[in-house]
């Protein structure tokens, strides 16, 4: 019971997880060893100035040092709990029936939810190291590292202007940033039609299609998490996926938990993660 139960809650969290699953299948996550570390750290760098053109190697060239600073990002546990009453539990052995477990798929579909929304929007939660340090979880739209970019109504403009406002977003990204991609574009779900709809009057291919042809665009990915136009939106992400720019630190993959109430009338459970993105710097949003 108890395995059928885990596989089943754990599928049905997955099938929420966007933006977490792109950073597992690029191999960026960073295990921080567990439960017991609250937060990940790391060191950062600043980059040097440009290498000296001489003619002899003895020529006497400008040197210089990297500053060093730390970094770090706390480690919450996202969980939604959920019962299952004894007596349910019997009468489900008894007559042989699996479990109704549409709450605890619920619960499951819920971690996954604000796992998206925290990889977009971040949180509130903040740990501080000293008096004058502060970590907090950042997501790709509120991290103060971000670079901006003003877009139109993607699900009213034609698909020439989306494609052309999608290339301004890489040069900005090339130019001021030096992320050269590939990038994955992340859009909320009031865009994903016009996305299926023809680039442009009398065309044989998609606007997908022609996006994708850029080599600089990796893939466009729906993020039911981010704002569209009826929200507050819309908010559109694009994102290098590279060890250099966003990571997850994880102290528990999905999991499920299970103890009984006192009396033993009542069996309780929880779905539950402690993982968070680790984003360095600028990794990309437009609003």
């Amino acid at each position: 019971e108890w395995i059928e139960l885990e596989a089943q809650l754990l599928e049905s969290a997955r099938e929420r997880l966007v933006s977490v699953d792109d950073l597992r299948n690029a191999g960026l996550v960073h295990p921080v060893g567990g439960l017991g570390v609250l937060v990940s750290e790391w060191e950062t760098g600043s980059e040097i100035t440009d290498a000296g053109i001489t003619m002899d190697g003895e020529t006497v060239t400008e040197e210089d040092r990297q500053e060093f600073g730390l970094e770090g990002t706390p480690i919450p546990v996202i969980q939604k709990r959920f019962r299952i009453g004894e007596r349910v539990l019997m009468a489900s052995r008894m007559r042989g029936a699996a479990l109704d477990l549409t709450t605890g798929n619920e619960a499951a579909r819920a971690v996954a939810r604000t796992s998206e929304n925290m990889m977009f929007y971040g949180t509130t939660i903040g740990v501080t190291r000293s008096r004058e340090k502060v970590y907090q979880v950042y997501g790709y739209t509120t991290h103060p590292d971000k670079a901006t970019f003003t877009i139109s109504d993607w699900s009213l403009a034609p698909g020439t202007t989306v494609l052309s406002e999608i290339l301004q977003m890489i040069t900005v990204m090339e130019r001021d940033h030096r992320h050269f991609g590939p990038f994955v574009l992340y859009i909320p779900a009031d865009f994903s039609a016009k996305f299926a709809e023809d680039f442009k009057a009398d065309s044989d291919k998609s606007l997908r299609q022609r996006v994708l042809e850029d080599p600089r665009i990796s893939d466009i990915r729906v993020a039911d998490a981010l704002k569209g136009t009826s929200n507050g939106g819309p908010d559109v992400v694009m994102v290098e996926l590279s060890r250099g720019t966003v990571d997850l630190a994880v102290g528990s993959d999905l999991a499920t938990t299970q103890w009984s109430s006192g009396s033993g009338w009542t069996n309780y459970f929880q779905v539950f993660t402690a993982w968070a993105p680790r984003i360095r710097s600028n990794t990309w949003s437009s609003r």
